[in-house]
């Protein structure tokens, strides 16, 4: 009997608690988690499989209109895939004598521009038969920068400096009889603008928002500021970092540089 008393009281206790919510609160609630469980679901893309390969990813970017995605591997593999909906998603497929060490999205054509550490950079694009290479660098590049408009790269790497350069499509002639087939097909200038010797391994750089600067970071843990027209050093930070500079990234006012390093 004593038992019988005990469960029915707290029973009861149940009861008088769940009448004391209204109902349209429950209701609301039972809702919120019917929508919640419908917006968890994983997005589409992310279901996707794609190619693996047993070896290191060295590079991954997204094209410049969000399209598509390159991948980069340390045995010189470069594939790059549509993130649309195609029966074959796969738009370019490479594979390339060096390793790949940084890429960029390219604004023009949603290409792509890769660097390897024998001191090449490659230019994928529509407009290109297969990725056009050429070397500009005395070391390995291990950092890569680009402009606003895509006219301008910088590349720092092991040799200790920074390498400025200009990129500029010159379009195929046509050939007689082959109509506007080859129109669209050419080749990249690529034009050496300057050497700025940072003094030490250049792990790092990025472009002020108007592109006239470059920021470069290097293995001694100091900053410096590029002028890109005149090659001068504006500015030095010899001890932004007690390790090596990683990562640089500067606010869309110019205003603030961020710098990620080796002493955390």
């Amino acid at each position: 009997p004593t038992l019988r008393k005990l469960r029915g009281f707290k029973s009861g206790k149940r009861k008088k608690m769940s009448a004391r919510i209204p109902k349209f609160v429950l209701f609301s609630l039972a809702v919120c988690l019917m929508f919640s469980s419908m917006t968890a679901r994983p997005v589409p893309f992310l279901q996707r499989q794609y190619q693996t390969y047993p070896v290191s990813g060295k590079a991954v970017t997204y094209s410049h209109d969000g399209n598509s995605l390159l991948y980069g591997t340390e045995i010189g593999i470069l594939k790059a895939q549509s993130l649309t909906d195609t029966p074959d998603n796969t738009l370019y497929d490479f594979r390339l004598l060096s390793s790949i060490t940084t890429a960029l999205p390219y604004p023009f054509n949603n290409g792509y521009i890769v660097s390897f550490d024998s001191g090449e950079i490659g230019i994928i694009t529509t407009q290109l038969y297969e990725p056009q290479t050429e070397r500009v660098y005395d070391g390995s590049i291990m950092s890569m920068a680009m402009n606003g408009d895509g006219s301008i790269v910088a590349c720092g790497g092991d040799d200790g400096k920074v390498v400025i350069l200009a990129l500029s499509f010159a379009a195929a002639e046509e050939q007689e009889g082959d109509g506007d087939a080859d129109s669209a097909y050419g080749q990249y200038e690529i034009t050496h603008l300057n050497d700025l010797v940072q003094g030490d391994i250049v792990n790092s750089v990025v472009f002020n928002n108007d592109g006239t600067k470059i920021i470069a970071g290097d293995a001694a843990g100091a900053i410096k500021i590029w002028e890109i027209s005149t090659g001068n050093l504006l500015d030095t930070i010899s001890s932004a970092h007690f390790g090596r500079v990683s990562a640089i990234d500067i606010t869309a006012d110019d205003r603030l540089i961020s710098v990620g390093g080796d002493d955390k």
